[in-house]
C-alpha cells in the first residue's frame, strides 16, 4: 500500500459530509439545559450564548483536526521511503498498516478533537507516524494505550520522563552490577538539574507519581523514609518516548 494512501484517505475523510458534521452538535440540548441551571436568579442565558459556545467547540475541533493532519503529513515526509521499503519486506508490518492503522487513525482524530494543547495533538500524530514503521512490534492495543497517555501528559511531564530515561540508562550502563536502589536514586536526583526545568522538588514527586499511575515509571524504595521518593522509567516509558519522538530526528 503506498504511504500516500492513508494520508489521502485521511484528508478525504476530513472533508466528507460525515466529518464536517458538528462533532459536538449532539451536546447542544444538554448544554442549553445546564446553562439554564446556571442562569442568575430571575434571568437565563440567551440561546445565542449557548449557540456561540457550541460554535466555538466546533471550531476548535476542526482546527485540531487540521493541526493533526498537518503534523502527521510532515512526519510522514521524513520516513515515507523507509516505510515503503519496510512494507515490501515485512509482512507483519504491512498487515498492521493495512488492517490496524486506519482504525488507529480514526481514534487519533477523535482524541485530537478534544485536545486543548497543540503539543498533545502533535504527540498523537507522531505516535501514528511511528506506528506506520514499527507498530507491528507492539500491537494496536499498546499504541491505542499510548495515545490515551499522550493526551494526559503535559510537556513538563514528557520532559521529565525523557530525562529520567536518559539518566537511568546512563547510570545503569556505568554500574550494571550495583543495586537498583542506588542506581535509580542517583539517576532520579540528577533529573531536575539536567532537564533544566523550573519546578520544585514537590512538583517532581507529583510528576513521578503521575508517570507511575500511567504505567510509564515505577517508584523505587530508597530505604530512607524521610527522603523524597525516586522513580525509574519502565520499558513502557522508553517505548512511549520512542513513539512521541519526531521521525525527522531519528
Amino acid at each position: 500500500m503506498p504511504i500516500d494512501d492513508p494520508i489521502s484517505a485521511l484528508e478525504t475523510l476530513d472533508q466528507s459530509d460525515e466529518r464536517q458534521r458538528s462533532p459536538v452538535s449532539r451536546f447542544a440540548r444538554p448544554i442549553f439545559a445546564i446553562a439554564k441551571l446556571l442562569a442568575p436568579p430571575g434571568g437565563e442565558f440567551a440561546g445565542s450564548t449557548v449557540e456561540a459556545a457550541v460554535d466555538w467547540l466546533n471550531g476548535r475541533a476542526e482546527s485540531n483536526r487540521q493541526e493533526f493532519i498537518k503534523v502527521l503529513s510532515d512526519e510522514l515526509k521524513y520516513c515515507s521511503a523507509r516505510i515503503q521499503n519496510l512494507l515490501g519486506e515485512n509482512e507483519a508490518q504491512r498487515r498492521f498498516v493495512q488492517d490496524e492503522l486506519p482504525g488507529l487513525t480514526v481514534d487519533a482524530l477523535r482524541r485530537a478533537e478534544q485536545c486543548r494543547a497543540k503539543e498533545r495533538i502533535a504527540r498523537l500524530a507522531r505516535i501514528l507516524s511511528n506506528a506506520a514503521s514499527i507498530g507491528a512490534n507492539d500491537g494496536a492495543d499498546a499504541i491505542e494505550d499510548m495515545m490515551a497517555v499522550a493526551t494526559r501528559l503535559s510537556e513538563t511531564d514528557v520532559l521529565i520522563l525523557r530525562q529520567a530515561a536518559v539518566e537511568y540508562h546512563s547510570e545503569l550502563s556505568a554500574h550494571p552490577q550495583e543495586a537498583e536502589r542506588a542506581v535509580a536514586t542517583r539517576a532520579w536526583r540528577r533529573v531536575l538539574a539536567k532537564a533544566n526545568c523550573p519546578i520544585s522538588e514537590d512538583d517532581l514527586v507529583t510528576i513521578g507519581s503521575r508517570l507511575e499511575s500511567l504505567g510509564l515509571a515505577t517508584k523505587v524504595e530508597t530505604g530512607q523514609p524521610w527522603e523524597n521518593p525516586v522513580f525509574r522509567p519502565l520499558g513502557s516509558g522508553y517505548r512511549f518516548i520512542q513513539y512521541v519522538q519526531s521521525t525527522g530526528s531519528q
